[in-house]
């Protein structure tokens, strides 16, 4: 599913309205933005990720940008990170440092 038919799958559930619901439950919260953008794939589509938030039913997701400018809130498990410098170290593999004597 492309970030613009995420997008669009968005504002038509915000644009929905349920008796005795609290409008404020159904938008998500936002952390501070990264300093610098995340690089990724969802579906195979290369993203960038902005930020990270939570959002009620979907929680956490991080923000996406596409190659055409759309963005909408992806689940941490449809992102794939493919930028090295943000991926876990993997065990054993540790920076090491050097004591000097």
């Amino acid at each position: 599913m492309s970030l613009r038919t995420r997008q669009q799958q968005q504002q038509g559930q915000q644009g929905e309205t349920f008796q005795g619901s609290n409008p404020q439950q159904q938008r998500a919260t936002w952390a501070p933005p990264y300093s610098i953008p995340i690089h990724g794939l969802v579906d195979g589509e290369p993203v960038r990720i902005l930020q990270i938030g939570d959002m009620p039913g979907q929680s956490p997701v991080y923000l996406c940008v596409d190659e055409d400018g759309n963005s909408a809130p992806v689940k941490l498990a449809d992102v794939q990170i493919t930028d090295g410098a943000f991926l876990p170290l993997k065990q054993g593999r540790r920076l090491q440092t050097q004591r000097s004597n």
